[in-house]
């Protein structure tokens, strides 16, 4: 169960026996922002894969 307390902070409750446990919600992307400023910093934010667009992506897509 998730709730949002007052200050809008979300935290996870969970029954466990005869108790209760409490705990804020980890953020799994916490800081993914300044990992990408570094990974295009130091050039490693290439796609790994080769990109075969279409025609018709190429026309309709903004990229």
């Amino acid at each position: 169960m998730r709730c949002l307390l007052l200050k809008k902070t979300i935290v996870e409750i969970e029954v466990e026996g005869d108790h209760l446990t409490i705990r804020t919600v980890r953020r799994l992307r916490n800081s993914w922002d300044k990992a990408f400023a570094e990974m295009a910093k130091e050039q490693d934010d290439v796609l790994l894969d080769k990109v075969n667009s279409t025609d018709w992506e190429q026309r309709e897509w903004e990229w």
